[in-house]
């Protein structure tokens, strides 16, 4: 763990941080990332044992580490994240929690419980937690706010319609925020991903290679750096090379191509 007194990442963002979907996958190296560079951590997520599992690790190591088994969605969501971290400075929150349940398949064919679910974690639980916790990081002259966003935000896409347009949410959403806040010494950065290897990426079965995709430890490891570098920060090299063709396209064209990666993806499953 860092302990270096004058350390300017905890200086600019500590000495806590919040990390929702902290319990694996990207979450979780963000949640590692974070502890390793000294500051305490929130750890939130829904399954309590892997939660407890991983902040034992953290602990571990010598990190401070306050966990909170939660559903994001959940009414009273922000009401206990509030009462878990009313003695805690944070000044650093990590909205990576960004995907619900759903058959990545046609919109018309998703229940629309599912379709709202999705709309809600990316764009309404976003909002609510800078609503939060941004307030006081404005007051102090210092502060981070990352959302972890996707490459399938950069124009609508068939199979991912309620997610790639929840996505585009959060984007536009941190560039406003990041205008807003950029003179209070609050940095806002979007950070768009690209097919990761994560256990959740193997479970939805979208006919990728993990080998042929970075790490959610190696994604983690170059975004930590960039906070600073907001708007939107897209992790990866080959990710870059694709965010910018596709933001650059026309917007029918841009569509199309994301049709075409939905299409090659539908047909290797």
């Amino acid at each position: 763990m860092s302990d270096e007194a004058n350390d300017p990442f905890l200086e600019t963002y500590g000495p806590w941080a919040i990390v929702t979907g902290a319990s694996y996958g990207v979450g979780a190296a963000w949640a590692d990332a974070i502890a390793a560079k000294g500051l305490g951590v929130v750890m939130v997520a829904r399954k309590e044992a892997l939660l407890e599992d991983k902040a034992s690790i953290l602990r571990a190591r010598g990190a401070e580490v306050r966990t909170l088994a939660l559903d994001v969605l959940a009414t009273d969501a922000i009401d206990r994240l509030r009462e878990c971290t009313a003695d805690l400075e944070v000044g650093l929150v990590v909205q990576n929690v960004g995907g619900v349940k759903r058959d990545h398949g046609l919109f018309l064919d998703d229940s629309l419980e599912a379709i709202e679910g999705v709309i809600a974690i990316n764009a309404l639980v976003t909002a609510r937690l800078v609503y939060e916790y941004a307030p006081a990081m404005r007051a102090r002259g210092r502060g981070g706010l990352v959302v972890v966003g996707s490459l399938s935000g950069m124009a609508g896409q068939p199979t991912e319609a309620a997610y790639s347009a929840a996505k585009a949410f959060e984007q536009v959403f941190c560039e406003a925020m990041w205008c807003e806040l950029r003179g209070d010494g609050v940095h806002v950065v979007s950070v768009p991903l690209g097919g990761t290897r994560t256990p959740g990426l193997a479970s939805a079965q979208l006919g990728i290679d993990p080998e042929t995709i970075p790490t959610a430890e190696e994604v983690v490891a170059e975004a930590i750096e960039h906070i600073a570098d907001g708007p939107v920060f897209v992790p990866v090299e080959a990710n870059r090379r694709f965010f910018d063709k596709i933001t650059r396209l026309p917007r029918r064209e841009a569509a199309e191509a994301m049709e075409r990666l939905a299409m090659r993806v539908a047909r290797a499953n």
